[in-house]
């Protein structure tokens, strides 16, 4: 405990062991597991995210002595240093204590109703955990407790590690009141990353936090693999329902393949493998990806040359890994516009499509699957014109706020960012920009 300050007030213990805090009832969605991100900077001021999971502990099972802080010329690594780690002391030799401990992690680590392991430490970004000898860890989650090897043997507490999605509250747990506002990525944290490839066939990850990004996201990239020029068409989709976004590549032969994505299971370097899902899919001239349905599994939106809108549900469970093996039309006209973009611009948890004519006109289509029968993008409005300016745009929640924002880029390589916030912006999203980036003109595909 040597170095550690902020101590909240002590000390109570006589709360039965069966009080676990009070869990909403969550949808079959859930973040993905919390990275492994070792402390690497120093503001030992207590996030958000940390606090409120103190608070929430103390409203179920009384008020305990807690510690949050700890000085930057203290010695080691640890997220103390960050404000993203918590210290909630309670003593494995007193067998109440030990018994409102057991309680506090069966609730972290249980699997919920809809078959996620680990669903409430998912939901709090829960990074790692240390109690009585022993450590479990996010990334090796796989591995159940293991032993722990350091100094201090946790006897005395349990040690909670948080992600900085969990410690900033971007995580589920903290935004459950508004569905669907946890947003899909390539690496897991909340923030909307872009791949782009290049006429080589080599693939390249632009990750994003746009807090550590200082509001200029996309700066650097690294590749992540080759080959992809097989490929005619790349489609991001969190096809899985893991949290993390999946690749759904096509071949100029119809089939489809399923690029599976877990960050941190593949060591930071998704995509690797892939195995074929379907065919036929070059009776198609457009495919999207989107949550139609709201269910928290990604759907795909496809558009055949006649006009004709289908809609191929997926629901990774139900289909037994195999998604979109079936669909149904449920819209016509859609010839009428050159680019069409998925994006939840309303920030309702359902994903509406943005859609753009020749003449450079934006037009929205809102989509609520249950208020609109099962029949989504029956209607639109134009919400903006000029966007010929641009030959590419995607979608992507590029300030991790959990409205989709758009991210565009000119013939002359350079990126522009349209942030929205839709009800800041009047429900007319995507009314200016800034430039965020150059150079993009060096990728022939870029996904989010």
């Amino acid at each position: 405990m040597v170095g550690l300050v902020v101590a909240a007030a002590t000390i109570l213990v006589a709360t039965p062991a069966s009080a676990a805090p009070s869990t909403p009832d969550f949808g079959s969605a859930i973040d993905a597991y919390a990275a492994n991100d070792s402390q690497d900077t120093c503001d030992p001021t207590v996030k958000p995210g940390t606090r409120g999971l103190r608070d929430l502990l103390n409203e179920a099972y009384g008020s305990h002595t807690s510690y949050f802080t700890r000085a930057c010329d203290a010695g080691g690594t640890s997220e103390h240093k960050e404000g993203r780690a918590l210290d909630y002391m309670l003593n494995y030799n007193n067998l109440g204590e030990r018994a409102v401990a057991d309680d506090i992690l069966t609730w972290l680590l249980k699997t919920d109703r809809y078959g996620n392991k680990h669903a409430n430490a998912r939901r709090l970004g829960i990074m790692y955990l240390i109690w009585n000898d022993r450590i479990w860890s996010s990334s090796q989650a796989a591995d159940g407790w293991r032993e722990y090897n350091g100094s201090n043997p946790h006897m005395d507490h349990i040690h909670f590690s948080l992600s900085w999605a969990g410690a900033r509250q971007q995580t589920s747990w903290w935004q459950w009141e508004e569905p669907g506002r946890t947003t899909h990525s390539v690496t897991g944290d909340s923030f909307s990353d872009l791949v782009a490839s290049k006429s080589d066939g080599t693939m390249w990850l632009y990750s994003n936090n746009f807090l550590r990004d200082d509001g200029a996201p996309y700066g650097s990239g690294s590749q992540i693999g080759h080959g992809w020029n097989a490929f005619d068409r790349m489609i991001p989709a969190d096809a899985t329902g893991d949290g993390f976004t999946d690749l759904v590549a096509l071949k100029p032969d119809g089939t489809m393949w399923l690029y599976a994505n877990n960050f941190v299971r593949d060591d930071g370097v998704p995509y690797g493998s892939g195995r074929q899902i379907g065919h036929g899919w070059n009776a198609f001239d457009r495919i999207v990806a989107a949550d139609a349905t709201g269910d928290g599994f990604t759907d795909l939106v496809a558009l055949k040359p006649d006009g004709t809108m289908w809609l191929y549900a997926n629901n990774f469970v139900r289909d037994d890994g195999m998604p979109y093996g079936s669909g149904r039309q449920i819209g016509h006209g859609w010839n009428a516009f050159d680019r069409i973009v998925a994006a939840d611009a309303t920030g309702d948890g359902f994903t509406d499509l943005v859609a753009l004519k020749p003449d450079g006109t934006m037009w929205l289509y809102a989509n609520n699957f249950v208020r609109d029968d099962g029949m989504p993008y029956g209607s639109g409005r134009q919400i903006g014109h000029g966007w010929n300016a641009f030959d590419r745009i995607v979608a992507a929640d590029a300030t991790g706020d959990g409205f989709t924002d758009l991210v565009a880029l000119k013939p002359d390589g350079t990126m522009w960012l349209y942030a929205n916030n839709f009800v800041r912006d009047d429900g007319v999203p995507y009314g200016s920009s800034r430039q965020i980036g150059h150079g993009w003109n060096t990728f022939d595909r870029i996904i989010a």
